[in-house]
């Protein structure tokens, strides 16, 4: 078992995402993060396939190493727009930021099947068009909604 929270991003080679978790399994390591896919790429064709026992063997490593799982979301997310509307407000644009929102749901969905505690989601660094307090309700309005369609965080 890990005996820290002292963790490790574990870059993933030719896709195997298992592979990724045995090396941190080496490394000792309490806590890791993975990205599931291509970290640019928003098509969810540019996720990495994990096989049923793949999925099974991920989630039982991190459990018997007491490891904790984080998966990063894609870089190109900006959730300081306002892409899922919030609290009975429709989104702005419904077809716009789709690809944002199916590519965050896959990542928590997966993340959930092989024991993921968390996903990492980026604040951008620019947010000219918004005030800080906008950029900050519109992420807690994407946010709120990707939990809502994510059945895997019910």
């Amino acid at each position: 078992m890990a005996s820290s929270a002292v963790g490790a991003q574990i870059e993933i080679t030719d896709g195997d995402v298992l592979g990724a978790i045995e090396a941190g399994v080496k490394l000792g390591v309490g806590a890791i993060q993975i990205y599931l896919g291509d970290k640019a790429k928003s098509t969810l064709g540019a996720k990495y396939p994990i096989s049923d026992a793949d999925k099974r063997r991920i989630k039982e490593l991190i459990s018997t190493h007491g490891i904790k799982l984080y998966i990063h979301a894609i870089l190109m997310l900006n959730f300081a727009h306002p892409m899922a509307g919030s609290a009975g407000r429709p989104p702005p644009h419904p077809h716009k930021y789709q690809w944002a929102l199916d590519n965050i749901i896959y990542d928590m969905t997966t993340g959930a099947e092989i024991g993921a505690v968390g996903s990492v989601i980026h604040m951008p660094a620019t947010v000219e068009q918004y005030t800080k307090q906008e950029a900050i309700q519109n992420m807690a309005d994407n946010v709120a909604a990707i939990l809502e369609r994510t059945p895997a965080t019910q």
